[in-house]
């Protein structure tokens, strides 16, 4: 359960991709096409294909890559119009391909380089761990908006055999907080904890390290993470805890307040381990 929660946190933006890519085929068609009048109708099918996965993406993270395939199929799409007209008023004949023109004309559309530095998926991870790095560090363990407010009351490390975590392991960061409820939406304290909070330990230089949720052996903490999923009432609020198996032993945790989808990063707090 606790994969499936946190799946959305490494998830590529497969629609995104596929309409850059797409897009950029498109684009090549387009240019071919200006010189050559070869398979015009080929070209805006894959542009618009393009135009409509890379728009989809865009909603999507990262969107890099989704704004870049829209660039992308605009530009060719805008090509295919202006030699359309330019070959209705002047001459249906087309000059012989030029690869020297093609490449000039590919150049000057688009930046290979900087498409390649878009999708590189390292530098999609550096921009992530940048917006991680860079958040504002939240105030007084307090993490509100419109629906739910959770204040974070304390946290402990314990250790492997200590009570609380004396069948695990891995040592352990637990978290005791309180969930409100703002709105007539439905809350529990699961829900909002997953939907608004991450806990990130910096161990790997290849990914964004998500820890993974655990249980807490007390008898107090199982009956907390019982109302984990409760439904909490309009203007109630219910205490919790909540634990995570540590990667490290030493290096510090972050606790990020950030929107599940977007994955923008509103505030964090850093917990050192020793």
């Amino acid at each position: 359960m606790a994969d499936e929660k946190y799946k959305a946190l490494t998830t590529e933006n497969i629609l995104g991709s596929a309409g850059f890519i797409i897009a950029l085929a498109g684009l090549i068609y387009a240019i071919i096409e200006m010189f050559t009048g070869w398979a015009p109708l080929l070209g805006w099918i894959v542009l618009t294909v393009g135009l409509i996965l890379s728009i989809i993406g865009i909603f999507k993270n990262p969107k890099d890559i989704a704004i870049s395939g829209t660039t992308i199929s605009v530009i060719a799409i805008s090509l295919l119009i202006v030699n359309g007209a330019s070959f209705n008023s002047k001459s249906p004949i087309k000059p012989p391909i030029d690869s020297n023109n093609i490449r000039a004309s590919y150049t000057n559309q688009m930046d290979m380089e900087t498409l390649q530095t878009l999708y590189n998926p390292e530098t999609i991870l550096e921009h992530k761990k940048k917006k991680l790095k860079e958040a504002p560090t939240l105030e007084n363990g307090v993490i509100e908006n419109e629906r739910i407010k959770i204040q974070i009351t304390s946290h402990k490390i314990i250790p492997i055999g200590a009570k609380g975590n004396e069948s695990g392991n891995k040592p352990i960061i637990a978290f005791w907080f309180e969930v409100t409820n703002k709105s007539s939406i439905y809350t529990s304290a699961l829900g909002s904890w997953g939907e608004y909070i991450a806990i990130y330990q910096d161990t790997r230089s290849d990914l964004l390290n998500t820890l993974k949720s655990t249980t807490l052996d007390d008898a107090q903490f199982l009956d907390s993470a019982s109302r984990l999923s409760e439904e909490i009432e309009i203007g109630a609020t219910v205490k919790c805890a909540i634990a995570y198996g540590l990667d490290d032993d030493e290096i510090p945790v972050d606790l990020a307040y950030r929107d599940f989808l977007s994955e923008e990063v509103y505030g964090k707090i850093n917990y050192q381990i020793k």
